[in-house]
């Protein structure tokens, strides 16, 4: 699942639109966030990671970044 797939599962599970996370996240940051900018960065995979964080915690989760416990690694 990528980024944007997972946005939207989150977004479904809180009931939520795209329109009202937009509106959330241009509160928070004092910078116009449309459907359109959001959707495009998901799309083009240009998201950076603060904001990946933003709307994570404007849903009300966030993001844990822990060792793997197998240790198995992309090779």
């Amino acid at each position: 699942m990528d980024t944007k797939e997972q946005l939207k599962h989150l977004l479904l599970t809180k009931n939520m639109t795209m329109t009202e996370l937009c509106r959330k996240m241009s509160q928070r940051l004092n910078k116009d966030y449309t459907i359109h900018n959001i959707s495009g960065k998901l799309k083009r995979n240009t998201i950076k990671y603060n904001e990946i964080i933003m709307l994570y915690d404007i849903l009300g989760y966030e993001l844990v970044v822990r060792e793997k416990q197998n240790r198995q690694y992309f090779r």
